[in-house]
């Protein structure tokens, strides 16, 4: 039941700021989802984890030359 937890608890979060609101969403988007699938972040430690900021917060830099080269 962990995952309903986490959808619960999720639907929860607010973050007042609207451009923060927007950029979070996607950085979640562009970069959190495609770490999790290429396994950068390893998904278990992803969902165990107490910090997810610190595995989010060094994204594939091989993603991050692709959003730079596609602007």
């Amino acid at each position: 039941m962990f995952g309903n937890r986490l959808i619960q608890a999720s639907r929860a979060a607010n973050v007042s700021d609207p451009q923060l609101r927007t950029d979070l969403i996607a950085f979640v988007h562009n970069c959190t989802v495609y770490d999790l699938q290429d396994g950068t972040i390893d998904p278990a430690a992803f969902a165990r984890s107490t910090d997810i900021w610190s595995l989010m917060g060094t994204p594939n830099a091989a993603m991050r030359q692709k959003e730079i080269v596609k602007q």
